[in-house]
């Protein structure tokens, strides 16, 4: 499994006005309501590739959550997650146990709280500073990722947004 999510506290709207901007992709279409259990197969060409960056955008009280589909969001370094973030609170979090790997980021008030990466391809790019919550390993991350209550707590149906151009590329971003 390749579970991961961002999430910010701002409405839908601003956050994906945002996050396209500071992604620097263009919409292959608008989001669209669909059946989560379907958006996998919405997201993937006749050949079942990637049709892009796949995400599925829903709301929980204040924040907005996108879950990344397709990897796009992966290997971000904590300092531009503060930058999407500016003042607002942020949290990436997602881990790959086939890796093994995990990744954590929590930014408050327009800075970084929390920047924690356990990778076993890449140990010398490990990453930990600050300390809450504690973690140890990539299976801390994954235990964050599977018991977050306002990821946990999406709906039977969300937002499938396809972005432009491939799911694993990273264009250069920019400041929101």
């Amino acid at each position: 499994m390749c579970p991961s999510f961002m999430r910010i506290r701002l409405p839908a709207q601003a956050a994906a006005v945002r996050l396209r901007s500071w992604l620097r992709r263009e919409e292959e279409a608008p989001p669209r309501r669909v059946r989560v259990l379907d958006a996998v197969g919405l997201a993937c060409d006749a050949a079942g590739e990637w049709r892009g960056a796949a995400l599925l955008i829903f709301e929980h009280d204040e924040w907005t959550v996108f879950e990344d589909l397709s990897g796009c969001l992966g290997a971000i370094p904590a300092e531009e997650w503060r930058t999407l973030a500016g003042q607002e609170p942020l949290v990436y979090a997602g881990y790959d146990d086939t890796v093994p790997s995990g990744e954590l980021v929590v930014v408050e008030t327009g800075r970084i709280a929390r920047a924690f990466v356990d990778d076993a391809r890449d140990p010398a790019g490990n990453v930990d500073v600050g300390g809450q919550p504690p973690l140890r390993s990539w299976l801390d991350v994954a235990g964050f990722v599977d018991e977050d209550a306002i990821y946990g707590s999406r709906p039977e149906e969300a937002l499938l947004w396809v972005l432009a151009g491939p799911p694993g590329s990273e264009p250069s971003r920019s400041a929101p």
